[in-house]
């Protein structure tokens, strides 16, 4: 085992990943080593300089991405609801006209089937009145073919 492994042997992965997220999250700004000897000087003045180091330390796309969806949970639960409600509306609305075009169809339909049902009772009329008329005539021709 390796020295650097050695005292992360009994740590639990979650406390490795805790840890490892709490590295991350810090500043990085290398630490001074007091051990060097600087010169002394008389002059005690506040150093107001800011760290040479302006970035930050790199932490995974997994972890980013973690961090994110848990500080804004909400707003990506709303927006999914609201995607998910405004797909069912527009599919909805298609299948309403859909139907109402098929409505006007039958109706259309159902409109010229009376009319020509109407038409056909027009024409039986018709019929039996020139079926009544020629069995009169029958009748009158046999009439008169008998009396003679």
């Amino acid at each position: 085992m390796t020295p650097r492994a050695a005292h992360s042997q009994n740590k639990t992965p979650e406390q490795r990943h805790s840890y490892q997220r709490y590295i991350e999250v810090q500043d990085y700004e290398p630490t001074k080593d007091e051990d060097l000897s600087f010169p002394q000087t008389g002059q005690a003045e506040e150093e107001f300089g800011e760290p040479t180091t302006k970035s930050r330390r790199g932490r995974k796309l997994s972890t980013k991405l973690e961090d994110h969806f848990t500080e804004h949970w909400i707003n990506w639960l709303v927006s999914i609801f609201a995607i998910i409600l405004a797909w069912l509306m527009i599919n909805s609305r298609i299948d309403i006209a859909t139907i109402f075009e098929k409505f006007d169809a039958i109706k259309n339909n159902l409109l010229s089937i009376k009319t020509s049902l109407d038409a056909n009772s027009i024409n039986d009329h018709r019929q039996d009145l020139i079926i009544n008329e020629n069995k009169i005539r029958i009748e009158y021709f046999k009439k008169s073919d008998s009396s003679e």
